[in-house]
């Protein structure tokens, strides 16, 4: 499903982040990643999601190439997200509406579509709301 070849990345000529690093994840499947602080996790998947471009190395996301282009990389997060480990970082809106509707505002939907898509969430939570 996501599979990433040869990844490179370094901050600085003296920070290599990550080196020829190699995985596949796939389907269905969990995947742990440990290591100390300062090891490259957050880089991977910060390059995982193209919120970083790789230097080096090719990402693959249910068998296709991504490019570091915004079409590429709107389908690509329409499917794989990432959740900081700091709600501080994470959580930055005042309103739940807001903190929602950051996610579509940034894949270019117009404020019309979004409140419709907002709208139609709202709803689907009606009707399982007890």
């Amino acid at each position: 499903m996501l599979r990433l070849e040869n990844i490179t990345f370094s901050y600085d000529e003296e920070t290599e982040a990550l080196k020829d690093v190699t995985l596949n994840i796939e389907k269905g499947k969990k995947t742990l990643f440990l290591g100390e602080n300062g090891s490259g996790k957050s880089t991977l998947f910060l390059i995982m999601n193209g919120l970083l471009k790789a230097q080096k190395g090719n990402i693959y996301f249910e068998e296709k190439k991504i490019e570091h282009k915004k079409k590429n990389l709107e389908e690509l997060r329409k499917k794989v997200g990432i959740i900081f480990q700091d709600p501080e970082i994470q959580i930055f809106a005042p309103l739940v509406f807001q903190e929602v509707a950051y996610g579509p505002e940034n894949l270019g939907y117009s404020k019309d579509r979004k409140k419709c898509k907002q709208g139609n969430e709202r709803n689907q939570y009606n009707r399982f709301k007890r």
